[in-house]
């Protein structure tokens, strides 16, 4: 999946590559994308009433997905092989049941929280972790109680056995989310370059509330940071000169090479919705 560097930095494949390339997240209104707000005054919980999120969420998922029937994994509390509980945070998990050919069968997580238009999603960790899970889950007598129960409704609520749930996983957000995230929830679904992402750091460094303030660096090089419009040739900078990037810039420095795990994880894992609450 990784491709090489040097088609990494060239414009105009990358944007050919965004043009002909379909869409194929659920259905997105534009007009349900908000402009901007502050995460502060937003609630870290479900924004909708439970019934209505559960509803339409059998009403889209069979829209976008029509050969599939749906079965909510109702397991609360995950566990790892050795009886350890596992802290994650999303909020529902669906197995995706193909009709007629069960190996393209799926996971989805539901997560309905506020995300900010960060460089990653934290929360694919979460969906790494889970998924884990789901491709090592064994019944064993030697299991500690927790797991083997944990394990044994979600082979209740899918009607799979233990060795069968190693399938793959995606994630549904589902909270409001502005503009800046959809975009940047977009670029990684569809796989992130490495001068895209370079791009995409420089921009959001640009769109920081600490952007305008002078940051403590030489002033060639802050001046050399105003005027390039990519954060990789400011790190090349930093680098030949043995300074350390201060912060917050040193949020948006990271090298594409530190997370390029995590970014061809979320690469065809995203999906897309909004509930519409009058």
């Amino acid at each position: 999946m990784t491709q090489d560097r040097e088609d990494n930095h060239t414009v105009q494949d990358d944007t050919d590559e965004e043009e002909d390339e379909p869409l194929t997240l659920i259905e997105y209104a534009d007009d349900k994308c908000l402009l901007e707000y502050d995460h502060e005054d937003h609630t870290e919980c479900c924004p909708y009433p439970p019934h209505l999120l559960h509803q339409w969420i059998y009403d889209i998922l069979p829209l976008e997905y029509p050969s599939y029937h749906i079965r909510h994994v109702r397991v609360q509390h995950y566990y790892s092989l050795s009886g350890k509980q596992v802290s994650l945070r999303f909020d529902n998990l669906f197995y995706m049941e193909h009709h007629l050919d069960p190996s393209q069968s799926f996971f989805i997580i539901e997560y309905c929280r506020p995300i900010r238009p960060r460089l990653t999603e934290p929360t694919l960790i979460h969906v790494k972790e889970i998924q884990t899970i789901l491709s090592t889950m064994a019944l064993s007598q030697d299991s500690p109680p927790e797991y083997r129960e944990m394990v044994q409704r979600i082979c209740d609520d899918t009607g799979l056995s233990s060795d069968a749930c190693d399938l793959p996983l995606k994630v549904l957000y589902s909270y409001p989310i502005t503009r800046r995230a959809h975009e940047r929830l977009l670029m990684l679904h569809r796989g992130v370059t490495l001068w895209k992402y370079d791009s995409y750091a420089y921009n959001a460094w640009k769109d920081d509330s600490h952007y305008d303030r002078e940051c403590d660096l030489p002033r060639h090089l802050r001046s050399l940071l105003r005027q390039c419009d990519n954060m990789g040739i400011i790190r090349d900078a930093l680098e030949e000169e043995g300074i350390q990037a201060p912060p917050p810039l040193s949020e948006y420095i990271q090298p594409y090479e530190a997370i390029e795990e995590q970014l061809h994880f979320a690469r065809d894992r995203i999906v897309i919705g909004l509930l519409d609450v009058a």
